[in-house]
């Protein structure tokens, strides 16, 4: 009777917690690293968007040796130093990626570019600091519009209790909030620009 009711305490303290019993257990057993972040988009007059518009290939590496075979075709050559420090330390490791890797061990995701070559009217929406805060112009006018549709992009893989990966587990991807729609509409006109 004891053991029933501590379960039904569980199921009770996970629901108001805002996550079904098996979203909990999930996160606990789990290791994670965040690939990318990212804040509201700025759109132009007909709801293009003016920033986040290239993207790369960033890669999650799980610790393991058929993932260091790979790094060679996988990784930049000058990020290959730190990419093995990482794996060495039996952390998952988050880089560039020359390829598109789908295996259990190694999984690539296109992440968005804030600012890069096809972003449009720089004078106009600004940047951002390390921090993420608008520093100037529509980031720094819209800070707290932009900062509440921010989200993140995880690596997560299976772990024991003790923070070790699992050697069977696969790495997943795991999105929260990241790039959401919401942000702030201009009357620029990307076509126009």
């Amino acid at each position: 009777m004891l053991c029933l009711s501590f379960g039904v305490l569980f199921v009770k303290i996970a629901g108001l917690c805002g996550g079904n019993v098996s979203d909990v257990a999930a996160s606990k057993n789990t290791v994670g690293v965040t690939v990318a972040s990212s804040r509201g988009n700025i759109y132009d007059c007909n709801m293009r968007q003016i920033v986040n518009c290239d993207t790369v290939l960033t890669a999650a590496i799980k610790p393991c040796e058929e993932s260091l075979s790979s790094l060679k075709a996988l990784v930049p050559e000058n990020e290959i130093p730190s990419v093995y420090a990482t794996l060495s330390q039996g952390k998952i490791a988050v880089c560039a990626s020359n390829a598109v890797f789908d295996e259990k061990n190694i999984k690539t995701a296109q992440t968005a570019v804030r600012y890069g070559e096809n972003s449009l009217a720089p004078h106009i929406t600004g940047y951002v600091d390390g921090d993420g805060n608008g520093v100037s112009g529509i980031e720094k006018c819209y800070n707290n519009v932009l900062l509440s549709y921010s989200g993140t992009l995880k690596a997560r893989c299976g772990a024991a209790a003790s923070g070790k990966l699992l050697e069977g587990a696969e790495i997943t991807f795991f999105k929260d909030g990241y790039m959401s729609a919401g942000g702030v509409e201009l009357t620029v006109d990307r076509d126009i620009q």
